[in-house]
């Protein structure tokens, strides 16, 4: 239940978020309808993958904007650049899979897109202040 909450808060939030940027300028002059829609599904492209990495090229061919004007419009639109979304959006994702399953952080840091445990690790204790066995343990 706790999931599907989380991600239910986060759909909210990023509605919410493109309500109030909808007259988001620019020093170059409005922010395109069909850009705010394209970074608005690239945050939920990037929120909601699990057990493959996704690529800034990926995202943009998903979302039908160029690989420069996602990143030109990301952090304008978002608050924060592409790359702290989706690190941020990895910790998430890994958090609620501690959680929520029984699996191996093992197996946690592949579905988050780490290929080695002791990276996922270390970006876990680095974003939460503490390992994710322990924060399993401690259900923070």
């Amino acid at each position: 239940m706790q999931l599907r909450e989380y991600f239910f808060r986060l759909k909210v939030r990023s509605f919410l978020h493109l309500l109030l940027l909808q007259k988001y300028h620019t020093v170059e002059g409005t922010v395109q309808e069909e850009i705010l829609e394209s970074i608005r599904e690239a945050c939920h492209i990037i929120e909601t993958a699990a057990g493959e990495p996704v690529s800034i090229d990926k995202i943009a061919d998903l979302t039908n904007i160029t690989v420069p004007e996602l990143k030109k419009y990301f952090k304008p639109v978002v608050g924060v650049n592409l790359s702290v979304f989706m690190q941020k959006a990895r910790m998430n994702n890994s958090k609620l899979l501690l959680l929520e399953t029984d699996l191996p952080v093992k197996e946690i840091a592949r579905l988050t897109g780490y290929e080695h445990e002791q990276n996922f690790t270390q970006a876990f204790k680095k974003h939460f202040k503490c390992t994710p066995n322990f924060f399993r343990q401690r259900k923070m």
